[in-house]
């Protein structure tokens, strides 16, 4: 079995180098097929990123997401080093970020950066695929009756207490049928299992979230920056109805002239799915606190021609390049829940915004914020974690 670590780059004579021009014209995304795994290349391409994605969430309005990554593009400093000709390799990026979400508000939050060596993925044999970030494991496997299941345990500290978070995340369902496989340098977008269920169990010694409920999970990669990709907005979100997923995708290219690219996609419950390119009807925009904003509604046809209304209910992450909305909605007089995300690429990592956004990231080689317990863990006693108050600093 293979696995990858950062050491696998350097037997490869990679080294952190000037990353390739930026593309013109329209944004390329590429819907890849589910069963076409992630080709392990792009954790030595400079300035690239891969990352995984899961979400989980029920109709009250209580969710986990959690990513697993390499380079990814949020990371202080790893978009900026690659705007100066200096972008780093993301095998030797590696993060996880996790959410939790109840009554629509974040109760816990924290994004760690590992140390290249606490990182490991061993890309799918026999149908598994599986990572190790730190004391954190994920496991993806694909079953001979075209189910999926994903498994992930973690162990997570706190930041401002010797607590740590634990907790186990489950889901299973079918896995999406369809896509084709893209060219090397252009952007990887696979939804890798929908219309699928999950569960949640997160806890500290002072704190803990059950969630069960409809589920959602894909990954992202490219052997370019996300700000080198053309795309000025992306726009993304799914709902889960009782009978299907609707995914919608929406990118607004950079170049001037250059037509939005607008993307439905239904899949069933068997994992069969459909696309359309149908123009969405966007709702007021509402402006989150620091500028960006998202529509209040989206209105879309799906592949089969049905109406679809929704709403964006809860801003549950707001920042100053990307957003994160839990949704409810409607179509064919089914009503659904799910999960919605802006990301403006060109706004991410600015040198206006790093010093804040560094205040919320955990970097395990540090140094971090004395703030940082203010950003991390449960939301109840950020106050009470902070320096100051308990005598001691990370």
């Amino acid at each position: 079995m293979y696995t990858y670590t950062p050491e696998c780059a350097n037997s490869l004579n990679m080294v952190e180098a000037a990353c390739p021009p930026a593309m013109s014209g329209a944004p390329v995304i590429t819907l890849t097929p589910a069963r076409t795994p992630t080709d392990p290349a792009v954790l030595a391409s400079p300035g690239g990123f891969a990352w995984w994605y899961l979400d989980l969430v029920d109709s009250q309005g209580n969710g986990v997401v959690v990513i697993w990554s390499f380079g990814l593009p949020f990371i202080p400093g790893y978009a900026s080093a690659a705007r100066l000709d200096r972008a780093p390799l993301p095998s030797n990026r590696p993060a996880t970020t996790l959410a939790g979400y109840r009554n629509g508000r974040c109760v816990y939050y924290d994004f760690v950066v590992h140390q290249a060596q606490q990182a490991e993925w061993t890309p799918r044999h026999d149908g598994k695929e599986r990572w190790r970030f730190g004391r954190s494991t994920f496991e993806s496997t694909d079953h001979a009756d075209g189910t999926r299941t994903v498994r992930i345990d973690l162990d997570r500290p706190v930041p401002g207490t010797t607590e740590r978070l634990r907790g186990h995340i489950d889901a299973q369902g079918p896995v999406r049928l369809g896509g084709r496989d893209s060219e090397s340098d252009t952007h990887v977008w696979s939804p890798l299992m929908l219309a699928c269920e999950g569960r949640a169990r997160l806890s500290t010694p002072s704190w803990h979230l059950g969630v069960q409920g409809r589920a959602y999970h894909d990954r992202n990669a490219a052997r370019r920056p996300l700000h080198a990709l053309g795309i000025r907005r992306w726009w993304w979100g799914r709902l889960s109805l009782p009978t299907h997923d609707l995914v919608w995708y929406r990118l607004e290219p950079d170049a001037e002239g250059t037509p939005v690219r607008e993307l439905v996609l239904r899949v069933e419950r068997s994992g069969e799915a459909a696309t359309a390119s149908h123009p969405m009807r966007l709702g007021a925009r509402r402006k989150g606190r620091y500028g960006l904003s998202s529509p209040a509604t989206v209105e879309l046809r799906d592949p089969q021609g049905h109406a679809a209304m929704i709403v964006l209910d809860s801003l549950v992450d707001d920042g100053p390049f990307y957003q994160r909305h839990l949704v409810s909605g409607m179509s064919g007089g089914e009503r659904g829940h799910g999960v919605a995300e802006l990301v403006v690429p060109g706004r991410v990592d600015l040198d206006l915004h790093r010093p804040f956004v560094r205040m919320a990231v955990h970097q395990q080689d540090g140094p971090n914020s004395l703030f940082l317990p203010l950003f991390s863990g449960p939301s109840t006693g950020r106050t009470s974690r902070l320096p100051w108050w308990w005598g001691r600093s990370e």
